[in-house]
């Protein structure tokens, strides 16, 4: 028994490492969130908030199936195998925060395609699909708790659902953004910079998640009695909080960028040979009359403005990275 459960815990002690140092990048942000005072709608509050709770309930719990067979179950080698209540929550706030995050970025799909339930709809109904299998999943595990039926074939379809789901929305989201923002280019500098900067951040939100979903997969098909696929899984939450929170936190530095692209082309001058009435001419001497090259300063199109600022609002191009 505890030559097969040594893998487990290998495994899962390397999760935990690798979760609680995201897990401190996600509540820094969290926080960092709260102490820059957005004003940003109770809702949007309240989601980074719960988000946060969750974040920090499934570290708790992940804590707890450590302390377990490292303290109370120590030297006690049947109950090692044996999956803690903790354990479930874990997973469960895994799902939820998935669930969360990518409802989050749809939203922004949807206020950036002016409404249209047609480009949106699909990925909620498999971001749901992706929910209800990890909760079937979830729940069938809760009825043989134990390690070693983790590998069992009535969860596997339920759990690879979750992973090709999950990874099909998030890329799903990652290409619709990228498309929408590289559509509502305008042709001036600072617009379009801030666009690019807010579509490598996309790219970057959608390969993060994506490529955790199918590591989880492919470990999951390759390896599933020695439970490594854990590493890929577990982390996944923490993943998902940075990518929403660190969204709506960058919106103060993209701002700043565009706003010193705009003081930087604010005026512009452009030399003419044929000045237009009103222009000063000069007289040398005996030689007749000279025109002068004159030189016209003039700022930026009110249209030009318009167009970046209601770009760079929320609700539109500026929430979403």
């Amino acid at each position: 028994m505890s030559s097969s459960l040594g893998p487990t815990f290998g495994a899962m002690f390397i999760t935990l490492y690798v979760d609680a140092i995201l897990y401190g990048v996600a509540i820094l942000l969290v926080l960092q969130y709260f102490y820059k005072s957005f004003n940003d709608p109770w809702p949007i509050k309240a989601l980074v908030g719960f988000l946060g709770f969750l974040a920090s309930l499934h570290i708790t719990c992940f804590c707890d199936m450590v302390y377990q067979p490292l303290i109370t179950n120590f030297g006690n080698y049947p109950a090692l195998d044996f999956v803690p209540v903790g354990g479930f929550i874990q997973v469960f706030s895994i799902y939820s925060i998935a669930l969360i995050s990518q409802c989050f970025f749809v939203t922004r799909i949807w206020g950036l395609t002016n409404y249209k339930v047609w480009l949106t709809a699909p990925i909620i109904i498999v971001s749901l699909a992706c929910f209800i299998a990890g909760c079937v999943d979830s729940g069938l595990t809760s009825h043989m708790p134990r390690y070693s039926s983790f590998d069992s074939p009535s969860v596997r379809p339920f759990r690879m659902t979750f992973c090709l789901g999950a990874a099909a929305c998030d890329i799903s989201i990652t290409v619709v953004l990228c498309v929408l923002l590289h559509g509502s280019r305008t042709g001036f500098r600072a617009t379009d910079n801030m666009l690019n900067t807010l579509i490598v951040r996309a790219i970057n939100r959608g390969a993060v998640t994506s490529v955790a979903a199918l590591g989880y997969l492919l470990m999951y098909v390759s390896m599933p009695h020695n439970l490594y696929f854990m590493i890929a899984f577990l982390p996944m939450s923490q993943h998902y909080v940075i990518s929403v929170v660190s969204t709506l936190n960058s919106r103060t530095s993209i701002r700043e960028t565009l706003a010193q692209s705009r003081e930087r082309s604010e005026t512009f001058t452009m030399p003419i040979t044929n000045p237009p009435f009103g222009t000063n001419q000069s007289k040398t001497g005996d030689k007749g009359v000279h025109v002068s090259t004159s030189v016209i300063t003039w700022g930026e199109t009110q249209h030009t403005v318009g167009d970046e600022d209601k770009l760079s609002s929320e609700g539109k191009v500026g929430i979403v990275a």
